[in-house]
C-alpha cells in the first residue's frame, strides 16, 4: 500500500513542461488518476489474502471464536464472559461474487440483541479481498481440514477468527498468519470467545419470559441418564441483587443442595441462559405461564427438567412437558417423575451443602 501511495502521489503532482495538453484534457487525467487512486488505496492491504480461495469456502454459519480490537471489557462476575456474547457469523452466498454477512450477538451492554448486515463484494482478480462499501475485509487464512477462517479488515483496524466448532484451539498457523501482517497482529491480543457455554438445542424459546420464573418450583420431571431422581426435588429461582437481568439458580435434592450458580438470561435469545461459572448453559423449550409449568435442558441435553408449583402435575401436561426432550433427540426411557412428598420453603434458602 505505501507503493501504491508513492505512485498516487508522484502523478497527482506531476507537472507537464514540454507538450503540455489543454487545460480541459489534464484537468480530466488528473481526476480520472485520482479516481484510480482512491479506488487502488481502498483495495491496497498489507494483509496477505490467502490463495486459491472461493466464496463458497464461507458459506454457512461459523462461531467467531476469537477477536481482535473488538471487544471493550467484561460484564459483571462474568470474567470469562465479553460485552459481544455468543457471536455468530452466518453467510449466504448472493451471486458469483457477493455474499450476505450477518453477524449475531448478545450486547451486555445495552442487554439486547443484535443482528449487523454487511453485504461483501469480491475482489475480480482475488476473491479472497472482500470490499465492504466503506473498507475492505481479507480472507487471510483458511483451513477446511480445520474448518477455520481469519478475516482482517485491510487497514488492521480489526481481526477475528471463525470456526465451525465452538472448541476450537488450534492456533499454530492462525499466530503464524497473524506475524505476516505488516504490521504483525498480536496473537497475545486476541481475546478467545468461550463458545462451549452457548451451545444448545437450536429450538430454544427466543423470546421467554424470564420474570414469570421466581421463587420455589418442584422439579415434577427429571431427565437424568444412569440413576434415580431422589424423592423430593426443587429448583429455586432468584433474580440477582447484583447485577441486574442475572438470576440465581439453585438445584436443591432431598434437603441438600445440589448446584447453585449465577445465569444471564441471552439478550435476543433469553430462553438460553448462560452460566457464571460452570460450563453448561439452561435452555428453555417449554413454557407455559398459564398453567405455571416449565421444561429445560443443559446446554450439553444430558439432563433435564420439568418444574411447576405443584407437587404433581397431571398426565396430560407433564406428555405436552416432556415433548421438548423428544424434541432434543433424548431417550424418552430416561425421563423420571419425582415423588416430591414434601413442602416448597417458604422463605429464604436456609439449606446447607
Amino acid at each position: 500500500s505505501l507503493t501504491v501511495r508513492i505512485i498516487c502521489f508522484f502523478f497527482l503532482n506531476l507537472n507537464f513542461t514540454n507538450h503540455k495538453p489543454p487545460a480541459h484534457i489534464c484537468s480530466k487525467m488528473k481526476a480520472t488518476i485520482a479516481l484510480l487512486c482512491i479506488i487502488a488505496l481502498a483495495t491496497a492491504t498489507n494483509v496477505p489474502p490467502v490463495k486459491d480461495f472461493s466464496l463458497t469456502d464461507l458459506e454457512g454459519e461459523w462461531f467467531i471464536d476469537g477477536t481482535w480490537k473488538l471487544e471493550d471489557g467484561f460484564f459483571g462476575n462474568f470474567t470469562q464472559l465479553p460485552n459481544k456474547l455468543c457471536p455468530t457469523a452466518l453467510f449466504s452466498l448472493l451471486n458469483r461474487t457477493a455474499i450476505l454477512l450477518e453477524v449475531h450477538y448478545s450486547d451486555l451492554t445495552n442487554m439486547k440483541g443484535v443482528t449487523e448486515f454487511n453485504t461483501l463484494i469480491a475482489n475480480d482478480t482475488d476473491p479472497a479481498i472482500l470490499s465492504a462499501g466503506n473498507g475492505s475485509l481479507v480472507v487471510g487464512y483458511y483451513s477446511a481440514q480445520q474448518r477455520v477462517a481469519v478475516l482482517v479488515a485491510a487497514d488492521e483496524s480489526f481481526a477475528f477468527v471463525i470456526s465451525r466448532d465452538s472448541e476450537f484451539n488450534n492456533y499454530e498457523e492462525i499466530n503464524k498468519f497473524f506475524a505476516a501482517c505488516d504490521p504483525a497482529i498480536p496473537a497475545d491480543q486476541i481475546i478467545k470467545a468461550n463458545n462451549t457455554i452457548c451451545e444448545g438445542p437450536e429450538n430454544a424459546i427466543y423470546d421467554f419470559n424470564v420474570s414469570a420464573l421466581s421463587g420455589y418450583y418442584y422439579v415434577n420431571g427429571h431427565y437424568v441418564v444412569g440413576k434415580d431422581p431422589a424423592s423430593c426435588e426443587i429448583m429455586y429461582f432468584s433474580p440477582s441483587t447484583e447485577h441486574k437481568g442475572l438470576v440465581n439458580v439453585t438445584f436443591i435434592a432431598d434437603d441438600k443442595v445440589v448446584g447453585t450458580d449465577l445465569f444471564l438470561p441471552l439478550p435476543g435469545r433469553s430462553g438460553q441462559w448462560v452460566p457464571a461459572t460452570t460450563q453448561d448453559s439452561l435452555v428453555f423449550g417449554f413454557e407455559d405461564d398459564q398453567n405455571g409449568v416449565w421444561t429445560w435442558i443443559t446446554g450439553s441435553e444430558d439432563e433435564g427438567f420439568i418444574i411447576s408449583k405443584e407437587a404433581k402435575i397431571g398426565l396430560v401436561e407433564f406428555g405436552i412437558a416432556s415433548e421438548y426432550f423428544l424434541a432434543s433427540k433424548m431417550d424418552v426411557r430416561h425421563i423420571h417423575t419425582v415423588k416430591n412428598k414434601c413442602s416448597l420453603p417458604s422463605d429464604m434458602l436456609e439449606i446447607n451443602a
